[in-house]
């Protein structure tokens, strides 16, 4: 087996880009270190791996067909650990899909290891919280920035009485015409929500974490709950089991930069099968 591992830009990424390329050496696989802006054409590999989807997407895009596609991004858990920090990946999407739903689900272990034993919110909020996406991502879902964030606003408005608020996603502009939440973390905002609606990314993660709804088209929130936009006004919190069977699996999504480099990662893509 040959993979190629495509590296851009910040200092980070190269660590990681090495660190895996290590960690399969440590099981005699071939790993090369390849420069994303100096892509010609896919390479005769058997896997890549890549950061994101914004440089690396020309890698991503090549290599459509030709080889398994592993995409290295930052933690889900991040903004709740004060130790080491984790790196997540996902497999032929930006974020997790159904083929990452894992036989590990009762397996608890590396969440507890994580420090993410956390038990919810005690107590629902009272408003529902849109969540938005960045130009970007927006861009690649054929949106304009704020479109979907001001289309679904308008459907609550027709389904619900209850209040709604919209967070940017952070460092983004405000998206005018709709109620901003001030709060310094998305977190934060999580907790006081009666209920979260995102098109995709991280947040559903934060949701599942803090024991909040969520409603989403795609990622960990599409992944572990579905609900229709409809369910809104009675949409009821994950169960204590479903929500632990989660966090196990998102839980073996995360790994530390050394434990990447010890091929513990790519040990685990072998066993269920992702390579």
């Amino acid at each position: 087996m040959k993979v190629a591992a495509y590296v851009h830009g910040p200092t980070r990424v190269y660590a990681l880009g090495n660190a895996f390329a290590a960690g399969c050496r440590r099981h005699g696989v071939q790993c090369e270190l390849q420069e994303v802006d100096r892509l010609k054409g896919p390479l005769n590999v058997d896997v890549v791996w890549m950061y994101g989807l914004g440089p690396a997407r020309p890698v991503f895009d090549a290599y459509d067909g030709r080889a398994t596609r592993l995409i290295g991004d930052r933690g889900y858990w991040n903004e709740y650990l004060s130790a080491k920090r984790y790196w997540r990946f996902s497999f032929e999407d930006q974020q997790p899909n159904r083929s990452m739903v894992s036989k590990r689900a009762l397996d608890n272990r590396r969440l507890i290891q994580q420090g993410m034993q956390g038990e919810g919110s005690a107590l629902r909020g009272r408003y529902i919280l849109i969540c938005g996406m960045g130009p970007k991502q927006a861009e690649r879902l054929g949106f304009g920035y704020g479109e979907w964030e001001r289309q679904t606003y308008q459907k609550l408005r027709k389904l619900t009485d209850r209040l709604i608020v919209v967070r940017e996603k952070p460092k983004c502009p405000p998206i005018r015409g709709l109620p901003p939440i001030a709060t310094e973390s998305p977190g934060a905002a999580i907790r006081g929500a009666w209920a979260v609606v995102c098109k995709t990314g991280n947040i559903g993660a934060d949701c599942i974490l803090e024991g909040v709804p969520v409603i989403a088209d795609a990622g960990p929130g599409a992944l572990f709950e579905l609900n229709p936009l409809e369910s809104i006004n009675v949409i009821k919190p994950m169960s204590k089991d479903r929500r632990q069977v989660a966090m196990n699996n998102i839980s073996h999504w995360h790994w530390q930069l050394d434990e990447i480099e010890r091929g513990e990662l790519w040990n685990h893509l072998k066993e269920e099968r992702l390579v």
